[in-house]
């Protein structure tokens, strides 16, 4: 009720019919499934050396600490739990809320909001995490009702828009306008073999495109996706196969594929496969709801 409340207050009570596409609750399967896997991966690099010792530099611990071990393995069976309860379809209310506390206190208390340095791309994956959750509780109320009534889908929808806000204005900072290809060639130069020719790729087309253009062409799009995600816009179905194939550039390239791998886990922070797949994640469900396929079927004029 006091959600209800909450949505209400803020005018997010459904999507707008004239906008969404027709769907139905079984279209949220295959993203949740989606969702699950990533949370077991996250399950298993929660138990690895680089992951305990993060955790023990956080909260100040020594490697040797019994209160240390004991912390991860409860965050490790809250990762397994969220993550059996999005692929059994099976307590996901519950589960979800969980998972949108625990993104929540990672963006805040983990990450302080982002990273606020002079190189900082992304807000971080808390809030990332925070959106995807946000979806999966969305999807679970759009079993009992239509988007147009789902309050919850246009809460995720909108927490997504300010994240894309948040994360334009990291790109229309000076140094990520001039500087966008060196995120590329370090990308490039960290990578081998097929990799470091695929970063090189990418590295000789933006060159030939133009690498101050490129970087104004990504602010201006997250920019105006943001609006979109905001806004409830139909055009969503646009900017979000647009930005699925941004976000795989970016998880591709300056994430190298969330690695390097070492004995199957991630380098990345915490382990996870990157940020950009969160992003991707999410998108898949605005697409759902805002179907890219509808641009090329016939409306009915009246």
């Amino acid at each position: 009720m006091q959600l209800t409340t909450f949505l209400n207050a803020f005018d997010l009570t459904g999507e707008n019919p004239k906008a969404i596409s027709a769907t139905s609750s079984g279209s949220f399967k295959w993203p949740q499934i989606f969702f699950g896997m990533i949370l077991l991966y996250d399950s298993w690099t929660s138990l690895t050396i680089t992951h305990k010792l993060a955790m023990a530099h956080f909260i100040g611990m020594p490697m040797s600490s019994g209160v240390l071990h004991l912390i991860v393995i409860l965050l490790t069976f809250l990762k397994i739990t969220i993550a059996v309860s999005l692929l059994a379809d099976r307590g996901v209310r519950v589960t979800g809320w969980l998972g949108v506390a625990y993104s929540l206190f990672v963006a805040l208390a983990v990450e302080h909001g982002g990273d606020f340095g002079i190189d900082g791309t992304d807000p971080g994956v808390g809030a990332a995490y925070l959106v995807a959750f946000l979806f999966a509780l969305a999807a679970e109320e759009a079993k009992t009702k239509p988007l147009s009534q789902n309050g919850t889908y246009s809460l995720a929808r909108v927490t997504f828009g300010i994240l894309w806000a948040y994360d334009a204005l990291y790109k229309w900072q000076p140094h990520f306008l001039t500087h966008y290809l060196d995120y590329i060639m370090a990308a490039e130069q960290a990578s081998r073999g097929w990799q470091a020719a695929y970063n090189h790729f990418w590295l000789v087309l933006s060159t030939a495109i133009g690498p101050t253009l490129l970087a104004v062409l990504v602010a201006l799009f997250e920019s105006v996706t943001a609006y979109g995600l905001l806004a409830g816009h139909k055009s969503l179905r646009i900017f979000a196969p647009i930005g699925i194939g941004l976000a795989f550039v970016i998880w591709t390239v300056p994430e190298r594929f969330g690695g390097p791998y070492v004995g199957g886990v991630s380098a990345m922070p915490n382990q996870l496969f990157g940020t950009a797949i969160v992003y991707i994640l999410s998108l898949c469900y605005i697409c759902i709801a805002y179907n890219p396929l509808d641009l090329f079927r016939h409306r009915d004029p009246r």
